[in-house]
């Protein structure tokens, strides 16, 4: 699903060797480049879903996920390398769902251009609403914003508030180990699956711990 899954083509991408995706990143140097700042392509955005299932019809999926990994690293690291040249700006904020890539974010910032790198966590839409908070609030005050320092803006639930949801349940057992790191670590080394809920919420597309499901994959 477009705007879902795109993890899974980062995901699938390291399975494929380069032998097997040479002839596919082709494909694709058809459909889009850089120019400049710009990104250009001879096919119309609407008509992309039609030209990739013509061109890709019967090719092995990891070495889609390849060929697609690498060329939007490409991709990105010529369009940054222009943006430097043509502002001679070298430290970079970056926004945006693409951006959840963090592959091409490592490449991007190895850059020999590039001085300075700042990723924004969960890089996607909902970040817009923190970047326009920023903006309001440096036109209010004129003055220096503390810089964000954490994802964990949610809310959080003390010790009382957990036992008394517990105890609404008779049948649950429940108890709380003297050593909660070494009890967790036993647990996933035996092959158990373990639900965390601890601290504040984390915002954003991906789980940074306090809300997480653990296994040993």
């Amino acid at each position: 699903k477009p705007n879902e899954h795109e993890y899974k083509v980062m995901g699938l991408a390291p399975y494929a060797k380069d032998s097997d995706f040479r002839n596919i990143y082709d494909i694709f140097k058809e459909l889009i480049w850089v120019d400049g700042l710009m990104f250009k392509s001879r096919v119309p955005t609407r008509h992309f879903g039609l030209y990739l299932e013509n061109k890709l019809a019967n090719l092995r999926f990891d070495s889609i996920a390849g060929a697609v990994q690498k060329f939007t690293e490409d991709l990105l690291v010529a369009w940054v390398k222009n943006a430097i040249k043509i502002t001679g700006i070298r430290t970079l904020a970056f926004g945006g769902g693409v951006f959840l890539n963090v592959k091409a974010n490592q490449k991007i910032a190895n850059l020999k251009e590039v001085k300075q790198s700042f990723f924004m966590p969960s890089a996607s839409d909902d970040m817009n609403a923190i970047g326009a908070c920023y903006y309001g609030q440096q036109l209010k005050v004129q003055s220096y914003i503390k810089p964000l320092s954490s994802l964990y803006l949610g809310p959080e639930y003390s010790e009382l508030e957990v036992l008394k949801e517990l105890r609404k349940h008779p049948a649950l057992r429940f108890e709380k180990p003297k050593h909660m790191t070494k009890t967790v670590s036993k647990l996933l080394n035996q092959g158990q699956i373990v639900a965390r809920f601890a601290g504040r919420m984390e915002m954003g597309a991906r789980a940074l711990g306090n809300r997480s499901i653990l296994a040993d994959p």
